[in-house]
């Protein structure tokens, strides 16, 4: 007999248990913030996963991992694969190692050629980015071209640009992350054709393929041909679907005699970390975790479509296009005229609301944020208008407090204590209370409502903290979120630009190098529309 379960029923969270330790997406954001930043949603996992977890606790599995079980959890991705993609794979190509960006780790280093750059589309998840450059590699970023409707579709010509540079490993998500976008069958045809000309590789980041919403079916890269197959390593995991990242189990796979024989030479070199548990989740995920996770993705369907919505009503200067998987939405800020520098530390400092800033995402990024909307509804909506109302403030010349204040940056309803008994009413959010009577309580959903004594407007129930007077939260700020950014990036090479470059007022000619003030970052191969070559650390305008 299967088991269903309502799509509400992934979304019956209490906010005290998010904001209990465990939690990185919440702590990031603190006691009064609302975080929208790490890839892990508030959905808990699935029921099955839990259960075979206690039971491997009682029965003290607890120690190294064993040959029979990594076994058995390669199986049961292979079977998943086949049941969900029409993908034939062997269990026995599949390699287990702790998470997919050791997986990268291990491509970078293992499977390309020596000291070849590697290749990225941008806007990239952050390890790509990051991982290479520490290995000693030069990166190649390759902005992605935009089609119709704003989807972003890979630069062919700009790819095989990157290839004739001398690039020889491509980094390739699917469902691509941070845009939401899952490639269709063609483009990736058309991407194994370049490879297989150019003589290169692809490393296929596929950990969200679980995670493709309606009206989109996700296409294994490798399973497109032989030659694919011949060309790609393969890493996945049920980590984002099931919300295991922390139990340390993703998979490898690999798809011809050369590649099994080297990863037979690195032994433990690979698989060290990679964690029992992790493994016993990852089968319990994979082979009952389909009924649940049907109702988180009816559950990011429609708050795919609520983000939307949100943004259109509160920020319709941004620029969004709905993605097609994943939880992660990206939307373009750059028309808002904030100090796009740093999105997300203003977004922390004026709403209480974590970003991931698309800085961190490449040159592609600037100007963009990523909101995980992996949420509950009133949470989600919540985010949307703290970011409204923390750039209306903004843009009236406020102060960061005031900001925050204009945004409700207390928790609206969401503290694990009570409501919070302040001396004044205050304006929150853009919405009062309609009396603001003396000791009226405010119902506040999840916990009780504040106690509001005063006579200014009241304050909207439940919402933000309030301290007397000005609601003077400005000791609450917190650092910037820069998942990925570290002192290895501060001091890099100048900026080199190879491929076709329209720059208004230069001439950019291949390989022309750009030196930034402390240094750029990557080689940016490509168009750049925009006349900005934009490094790791900063933005530097190509001149004549």
């Amino acid at each position: 007999m299967s088991v269903r379960y309502a799509a509400g029923a992934v979304a019956d969270v209490e906010a005290a248990a998010l904001r209990r330790p465990g939690r990185l997406k919440w702590e990031t954001a603190g006691p009064d913030g609302l975080g929208a930043c790490a890839a892990e949603t508030d959905y808990g996992t699935a029921p099955p996963v839990l259960a075979a977890l206690r039971a491997a606790v009682d029965r003290d599995v607890l120690g190294y991992l064993t040959p029979s079980l990594a076994a058995e959890a390669g199986a049961a991705c292979a079977a998943w694969q086949r049941e969900s993609h029409g993908w034939e794979v062997s269990g026995d190509d599949v390699r287990l190692l702790p998470d997919v960006v050791r997986a990268l780790h291990v491509a970078v280093e293992h499977f390309s050629r020596p000291g070849s750059p590697v290749i990225v589309p941008v806007p990239a998840y952050t390890p790509f980015l990051v991982v290479p450059r520490l290995l000693g590699r030069d990166v190649l970023q390759v902005p992605m071209s935009r089609a119709a409707g704003g989807r972003y579709v890979l630069d062919l010509d700009a790819l095989d640009a990157a290839f004739a540079a001398g690039g020889h490993l491509l980094l390739l998500c699917n469902p691509h992350n941070p845009t939401g976008r899952v490639m269709e069958p063609g483009e990736l045809r058309s991407v194994c054709a370049l490879v297989t000309k150019r003589q290169g590789r692809v490393f296929s980041d596929e950990v969200h393929s679980p995670l493709v919403l309606a009206g989109r079916r996700h296409t294994p890269y490798a399973s497109l041909s032989e030659a694919a197959a011949h060309h790609t390593l393969t890493a996945t995991s049920a980590s984002k679907a099931w919300n295991l990242a922390g139990l340390k189990c993703a998979q490898m796979l690999l798809h011809n005699d050369a590649d099994r024989e080297r990863w037979a030479r690195l032994g433990r070199l690979a698989t060290d970390g990679t964690a029992t548990l992790g493994a016993v989740a990852a089968v319990a995920a994979y082979r009952e975790g389909r009924p649940w996770l049907d109702a988180v993705l009816a559950r990011l369907d429609r708050n795919r479509r609520l983000l939307a919505g949100l943004l259109a009503a509160h920020l319709p200067e941004a620029g969004h296009v709905p993605p097609e998987g994943t939880y992660l939405g990206w939307a373009d800020l750059r028309g808002l005229g904030l100090p796009e520098a740093d999105l997300a530390g203003f977004f922390a400092d004026r709403a209480g609301v974590t970003l991931v800033d698309g800085r961190d995402c490449g040159t592609a990024g600037e100007g963009f944020v990523r909101i995980n909307f992996g949420t509950t509804e009133a949470i989600l909506t919540r985010i949307v208008e703290r970011m409204a109302a923390a750039v209306a403030a903004y843009r009236r010349g406020g102060s960061r407090a005031a900001s925050r204040a204009d945004a409700g940056a207390g928790g609206e309803g969401l503290h694990e204590r009570g409501g919070h008994r302040v001396e004044r009413a205050v304006r929150v959010g853009g919405q009062g209370a309609a009396d603001g009577r003396v000791g009226e309580d405010h119902p506040a959903g999840e916990v009780p409502g504040d106690h509001v004594r005063g006579d200014e407007g009241g304050a909207q129930a439940g919402v933000g903290e309030h301290r007397g007077g000005g609601a003077q939260l400005g000791e609450h700020r917190r650092p910037r979120v820069e998942p990925g950014r570290g002192a290895a990036l501060v001091e890099e090479p100048g900026e080199a630009v190879a491929g076709r470059q329209p720059h208004p007022g230069a001439v950019a000619q291949d390989g022309e190098r750009h030196p930034g003030a402390r240094g750029g970052g990557d080689r940016v191969v490509g168009r750049q529309d925009d006349g900005e070559l934009l490094g790791a650390q900063q933005a530097y305008r190509v001149r004549p």
